[in-house]
């Protein structure tokens, strides 16, 4: 078992040109999908719909004032206002039909970026990750998964569906930006993501997506179960904190829970800068210094028991897996209620619950191990850390 994998396991709980920009649809088989979309006007029919004092909104995409958009006629408009984008958008003499390119946006982040294109902006709309959204059932509003955001990848071809229920087969990625800049998408489970180094795991439902999404930072996921990413482990952070962002070069000041759990969610964490500040259970301020006072920090909030110590061998941290978990498995929390977890997603979810380590199972616990398929029963946590010795 790795170090960088032991870590995590103590760790875890505590996205130039003048003129319109046309889409080479060519290679694109747009009867699987219907029709072709043209993406000019979907880009433009969601900027009329929402502008700030900062900018106009697409998605989680914020394009700043001062910019230029072109009219059907080729002519450049400058903008400097929002209510200067109403006056042109309200004006039945131009079709404005696309931005002027480079434009400079802002992400959900609040980092600045510089689309190129038609193709860079739509590519990172479609890449948003759903704000604040906490996934209900198999529900889960679909977006682009690949390297430019994530250490995943999604796997083609791809189903989701719209609004209406329909369902579209998405043979790949290029198509997927075209659809989902388009109209509202959801993702059709079971889907495959892929990671880094090839390897695929299949994602049966929503929170289980939420969770490996997660997994891209770093090796650190601090415990939301505590409010709200307020919370790392038993400690609670003293924003503002700095810390490292995939994408970005200078490190990030993070003002609050919210801002850190937006970065977090989109997988997008990179380590923490030293140092920074947490408060203990009783109030005291403790300077973090280092990666080895995190660690020794942790270890003093808890052991994690049995349930943690079985999930170690599975898809959740070991890729492959050692062993896959024969459900349902039962357990009973600290107040004495039964809890029931039919998937392995479920019971991976669990772990978000601050309790979570004083959950005690109901053995035996069957296994069935990846090398040779054999199914085992685990009668006690001995049963479970031996089990965990012949992965190695």
């Amino acid at each position: 078992m790795s170090d960088k994998l032991i870590i995590f396991f103590l760790i875890f709980t505590l996205l130039s040109s003048c003129g319109v920009d046309e889409f080479d649809t060519s290679d694109i088989d747009i009867e699987i999908i219907e029709a072709d979309t043209v993406i000019v006007n979907d880009i433009m029919t969601k900027a009329r719909s929402n502008t700030s004092a900062s900018g106009v909104q697409i998605e989680c995409v914020t394009v700043l004032f001062p910019l230029r958009v072109i009219d059907d006629k080729n002519i450049i408009h400058y903008i400097n206002s929002e209510n200067e984008f109403h006056s042109l958008f309200t004006d039945s003499t131009f079709v404005i039909v696309d931005f002027v390119y480079p434009l400079e946006f802002a992400d959900i982040l609040g980092f600045n970026v510089v689309a190129n294109n038609l193709w860079d902006l739509a590519s990172y709309v479609a890449g948003c990750y759903p704000e604040d959204f906490t996934p209900a059932g198999n529900e889960y509003p679909a977006f682009v998964i690949n390297d430019e955001n994530s250490c995943f990848s999604l796997e083609y071809p791809l189903t989701v569906k719209t609004l209406q229920n329909k369902i579209l087969n998405i043979p790949d990625e290029k198509t997927f930006i075209q659809k989902q800049v388009s109209e509202p998408l959801y993702f059709v489970f079971p889907l495959t993501l892929v990671d880094e180094f090839g390897n695929k795991t299949v994602v049966t439902d929503g929170e289980f997506l939420l969770f490996l999404l997660s997994t891209c930072n770093d090796i650190i996921n601090p415990d939301t179960s505590f409010g709200s990413y307020s919370y790392f482990g038993c400690y609670k952070f003293d924003f503002p904190i700095q810390i490292g962002v995939s994408g970005v070069n200078l490190p990030v000041t993070v003002a609050n829970s919210h801002d850190l759990g937006n970065i977090l969610m989109q997988g997008r964490f990179n380590g923490f800068i030293f140092p920074f500040r947490l408060l203990d259970p009783f109030g005291q301020i403790t300077s973090i210094e280092s990666d080895e006072d995190i660690l020794n920090l942790l270890l003093a909030c808890g052991q994690k028991g049995d349930l943690w110590m079985l999930l170690f061998g599975t898809s959740t941290f070991e890729i492959p897996a050692c062993y896959d978990i024969v459900f349902p498995v039962r357990a009973t929390d600290n107040f004495g209620n039964n809890k029931n977890f039919a998937n392995l997603g479920q019971l991976t979810t669990a772990i978000q619950d601050s309790t979570f380590s004083g959950y005690f199972p109901e053995y035996p616990i069957n296994i069935k191990r990846n090398a040779n398929n054999e199914t085992v029963s685990l009668f006690s946590i001995d049963d479970i850390y031996s089990e965990l010795e012949n992965c190695d």
